[in-house]
């Protein structure tokens, strides 16, 4: 009686012990990706710290995390609209010097060329950018730690496990009596 409250004991401590470090493993994973969404929103290359993180996660369990490089994404896509803004706008230009090459006068020539900017601004089709848009996806991280682990934790809810089989063995060897 006395060794299956004991093991019942050990796999009750264990298994705290091992939930406990497990959610300590979940802080430390939040803890990393809030620094490199810092690194980030300061403009620092985060993918050594994003790697740091995938093998952190990789190995512990709990540790699973999810995060967005938001600022990265709102430079690339500044970016890219700047990009087609200016090959928007440089298109348009050239051919409105086409179209009013046939004016002498360089007052008129110009009058000619304002005019036709301005008459095709609002309507212009954005060019192909020559940096592709970004995708949000592209800049979402979702790290899922695995099941189970050979990290503290892992190794007590397994010493959990196991004590709790040696107290349900227990209940099902005889006694001998003398």
């Amino acid at each position: 009686m006395m060794k299956r409250i004991f093991f019942v004991l050990a796999a009750a401590a264990l298994g705290f012990a091992g939930l406990y470090f497990r959610g300590q493993n979940a802080t430390e994973a939040e803890r990393r990706a809030d620094a490199i969404v810092e690194q980030d929103l300061a403009g620092q290359d985060p993918t050594a710290s994003i790697d740091a993180l995938k093998t952190f996660v990789q190995s512990h369990m709990g540790a699973s995390v999810d995060f967005t490089l938001t600022a990265a994404y709102d430079r690339d896509l500044k970016a890219h609209q700047a990009a087609t803004a200016s090959a928007d706008q440089s298109q348009l230009y050239t051919q409105a010097q086409q179209a009013c090459s046939a004016q002498r006068n360089s007052i008129a020539q110009a009058q000619c060329v304002t005019n036709y900017v301005q008459a095709r601004m609002a309507a212009a089709t954005p060019a192909p950018s020559p940096l592709p848009e970004p995708k949000l996806a592209k800049y979402r991280y979702d790290l899922k730690a695995p099941l189970w682990s050979s990290d503290l934790p892992g190794a007590l809810l397994l010493g959990a496990v196991i004590s709790a089989l040696f107290a349900i063995a227990g209940l099902f060897t005889r006694r001998k009596r003398h």
